[in-house]
């Protein structure tokens, strides 16, 4: 872990979570724009991949570059990596792809019917969309529309029956504190929030005085002073600071994670120091 730390006040407000924190994260600035993977020109030119004799086809490249640049745009992790290095990532995320979806396609020998899909629907999607909000819900996910919802859950299926398929004549099992390890992860995971923060950096200033600032800042916010206005004075946050510190729908593996801990086991009032 890198020497310097950083002081986050972070609050939460509506979706899933509400949470306010003061964290000290270990290494690279979270929400600095500084080493960001530059974000995909969909003009660009990708290199030839083949796997298994099959060229990946350049709209598979761009969309997972996309995906890519999306997701690690904010992982203090990737960013300390070079160009190098993340290129290798990128290269690893496509391969898995392809081999995950040669896989459950055309070897595995599961299958999903249409039955399955509504019935998926039924169980997992109305019960929390009324009619007015799936396409609030079909947004969310990336799909245009009904069509694509649907094809999107079957290929789910496919995919949880073909490991599923694979484990078993593999004899894979888990004990149980794996068990609860992985479901613990999985709540993170499928957890959505939209945050509010005061980012306070110990790039430019000590730790101790980073610490200091956060502690004034909270103090100030537990006086009820206006959150928009202290983070437009205070926020190292380059992106979000004259947005009074908001970041909508922030989902889990996109940061590193000490940071998705913080922000997605959090309950509301604590201070954290990480």
């Amino acid at each position: 872990m890198a020497d310097k730390k950083k002081i986050a006040v972070i609050t939460g407000i509506v979706v899933l979570i509400a949470a306010i924190i003061i964290a000290s994260v270990c290494g690279y600035n979270y929400f600095s724009k500084r080493n960001i993977p530059e974000e995909p020109n969909n003009d660009s030119r990708f290199e030839v991949l083949k796997i298994n004799g099959t060229y990946v086809s350049s709209d598979i490249m761009k969309e997972e570059s996309n995906k890519f640049f999306e997701k690690y745009k904010r992982n203090a992790e990737v960013l300390r990596m070079n160009e190098f290095e993340r290129n290798d990532m990128f290269l690893d995320q496509v391969i898995e792809r392809m081999l995950l979806e040669d896989y459950v396609n055309n070897k595995s020998g599961v299958t999903a019917t249409d039955s399955e899909v509504e019935d998926y629907i039924s169980r997992f999607v109305k019960p929390r969309y009324s009619d007015s909000s799936l396409g609030t819900f079909m947004s969310s996910q990336g799909y245009a529309n009904e069509e694509e919802m649907k094809a999107g859950i079957k290929e789910y299926i496919l995919r949880h029956k073909a490991l599923y398929k694979a484990a078993k004549e593999k004899n894979v099992t888990l004990t149980e504190q794996e068990l609860d390890e992985g479901y613990e992860k999985h709540k993170i995971q499928n957890k959505k929030v939209n945050i509010k923060h005061i980012f306070i950096s110990s790039q430019e200033r000590s730790k101790e005085e980073a610490k200091n600032l956060a502690d004034e800042i909270y103090n100030r916010l537990n006086n009820n002073e206006d959150f928009e206005s202290l983070a437009k004075e205070y926020s190292d946050d380059e992106e979000t600071r004259e947005s009074g510190g908001v970041v909508e729908e922030l989902r889990a593996g996109f940061n590193e994670e000490v940071f998705d801990n913080a922000v997605f086991t959090s309950e509301a009032g604590q201070l954290l120091e990480l």
